[in-house]
């Protein structure tokens, strides 16, 4: 294994929503306003994510941005 490569899995943007109580299409809303970013997007579209990445940017976008409710 290389130095660059996630033991963890990547997951669906339907599977990742689940994870955060959220829908897929908030994702792809925060996704498209940079405020996340997917760890990989396929040919066809489909964003993946590495769950503990994604939670990690929420917060730090959360904790940059108190005043933001990404919850709208």
């Amino acid at each position: 294994m290389s130095a660059t490569d996630d033991p963890r899995p990547l997951i669906d943007s339907a599977a990742a929503a689940e994870a955060l109580r959220a829908k897929p299409q908030q994702l792809h809303k925060w996704a498209d306003a940079e405020i996340i970013t997917p760890a990989r997007v396929s040919d066809d579209g489909t964003r993946w994510w590495n769950l503990h990445d994604l939670r990690r940017q929420l917060a730090t976008y959360l904790h940059d941005h108190p005043e933001e409710d990404l919850r709208q």
